[in-house]
């Protein structure tokens, strides 16, 4: 929601707009179905994804921080 409203404010294209939003939308989509087809029985899948997340988050955190 926060990208879709700076985009929105921001001076973007209508083309560009609804292509980032369509992309957004298409990732996330993706991801939800990626996540409900992985079985929750895999403990060793869980923590890479769990450390995945921990690790994007934290740089993202450090990059916004240091920037």
């Amino acid at each position: 929601m926060a990208i879709v409203t700076i985009l929105s404010v921001a001076k973007v294209t209508q083309l560009s707009f609804l292509l980032i939003v369509a992309f957004l939308s298409l990732s996330l989509g993706g991801s939800l179905l990626i996540g409900e087809s992985v079985q929750a029985s895999s403990l060793k899948l869980q923590a890479l994804s769990t450390r995945g997340a921990i690790g994007t988050l934290s740089f993202v955190i450090f990059h916004e921080v240091i920037g």
